[in-house]
């Protein structure tokens, strides 16, 4: 199989993509943070699995297995230049678009948490409550992604405020116009403080300091069962998921990283 030197996959933007089936073995993870779960990466072009440019999966670059599947219905679109002018993304922007998911995600019973995601909304946004990332570890029939054991990421009703949220404790920012590329990094510690970092600037939040759902779904790009159609109308490049907290100063390392990679 022949390698493949695919554009913003060297240097500070990316690692050189393996052969498709990830023969190459994974790319370098982001530094300032440990312990991925779950990495996806639209530079990594091999981690695709596209018909035409609709994303049917894509790879866990992290090691820890979690592939992301498409749902039935109009799949999330892979766009080599569709983020920041000249970067690769995946476009859920389509109207009723679906999401990435992979059930029985095993997050844990901690109460730590970092996520992270490159991505911007969409220019026509109209969706409410639409999630950028949703976990839904709940029991009893709870599958919402805004209970105890779960969480989500993402706008909060049609106004520009990006949010992580655990039964209606949050940590949320407004920021910039619509269409406009970001930076979003979210983080629980261990007494259970949220605190969210948008482009590198923080907001703290509510605690909630409440376990996780051991085993549940996770999704990117919509909603988890039980909780309306709020897909992500917009694209995202990049996103990662930790069950460790990841602090301040090891946030902004990532952070950079990220700016870096991106172009941002």
């Amino acid at each position: 199989m022949l390698w493949q030197l695919r554009p913003g996959l060297i240097s500070g933007r990316g690692a050189i993509d393996g052969p498709s089936g990830g023969g190459g073995g994974l790319p370098s993870p982001p530094p300032g943070v440990t312990g991925l779960i779950g990495w996806w990466d639209s530079s990594v072009f091999s981690s695709l699995s596209l018909t035409g440019s609709s994303i049917d999966s894509i790879a866990d670059q992290s090691g820890a297995g979690n592939n992301l599947t498409a749902t039935v219905g109009t799949k999330p679109l892979y766009n080599a230049t569709g983020f920041n002018t000249s970067f690769p993304t995946m476009d859920f922007s389509n109207a009723n678009n679906s999401g990435l998911t992979k059930a029985g995600f095993a997050l844990g019973t901690g109460n730590t948490l970092t996520i992270f995601f490159v991505g911007h909304d969409s220019a026509t946004f109209s969706q409410n409550n639409c999630r950028a990332m949703s976990y839904a570890g709940g029991t009893g029939g709870q599958a919402d992604d805004h209970n105890n054991a779960s969480f989500f990421a993402g706008q909060v009703g049609t106004t520009i405020v990006m949010q992580l949220n655990r039964n209606g404790s949050l940590a949320s920012r407004t920021f910039g116009s619509n269409n406009a590329p970001h930076r979003f990094i979210g983080t629980i510690d261990s007494s259970g403080v949220m605190t969210v970092y948008v482009d590198g600037v923080a907001t703290t939040g509510n605690t909630l300091n409440a376990a996780f759902g051991a085993t549940g779904e996770f999704w990117l790009g919509q909603a988890s069962v039980n909780h309306g159609n709020a897909e992500w109308h917009g694209v995202i490049s990049e996103a990662g998921i930790s069950p460790n907290f990841t602090n301040s100063t090891d946030v902004a390392t990532l952070d950079t990283w990220l700016k870096t990679k991106w172009g941002l």
